[in-house]
C-alpha cells in the first residue's frame, strides 16, 4: 500500500509541476502502523476485504497545495476515498454532516460523485 502511494503522489507531483520530497516506503509502514484502521471520515473498520480494504488519501490534495508528506497523510475506506476527490478532509468532514440530515443522508448525492457525476 506504501509504495503505490508513493508512487502515485510523485506522479501527481511531476504532473503539476511540483518538486517533493516523498518519505521513505519503512517510514511510511511505521507511520502507518501506528494509525487506527477505521476510515478518518465515517469510522468505517477497516480491514482485508475488498469492501473494508484501506486506502491511502491525502488530506490536503496535492492538487491543492497538499503534500506528499507524513502529516497529511490518511487512512480511508475507499468509498470516502472516492467520493472525497479533490475535497479538503475539512471540507469533505463539512459535506458529511451536512447530507445526514438528508431524507436519504446524502447516498444519492455521494453515489453521483463516486460515478464523476459533477466532472
Amino acid at each position: 500500500m506504501a509504495r503505490n502511494w508513493r508512487s502515485s503522489s510523485k506522479r501527481r507531483c511531476e504532473k503539476l509541476g511540483r518538486q517533493v520530497e516523498l518519505p521513505s516506503i519503512d517510514g511510511t509502514h511505521l507511520y502507518l502502523s501506528t494509525l487506527p484502521l477505521i476510515c478518518e471520515y465515517c469510522g468505517t473498520a477497516l480491514g482485508a476485504t475488498k469492501k473494508t480494504r484501506p486506502n491511502l488519501d491525502h488530506r490536503q490534495p496535492i492538487s491543492r497545495g497538499g503534500s506528499a508528506g507524513l502529516d497529511n497523510l490518511a487512512l480511508s475506506c475507499g468509498s470516502c476515498n472516492r467520493v472525497k476527490g479533490e475535497c479538503t478532509a475539512q471540507e469533505f468532514t463539512e459535506l458529511r454532516n451536512t447530507v445526514r440530515s438528508w431524507e436519504d443522508g446524502g447516498k444519492s448525492l455521494f453515489t453521483r460523485l463516486k460515478l464523476g457525476f459533477f466532472r
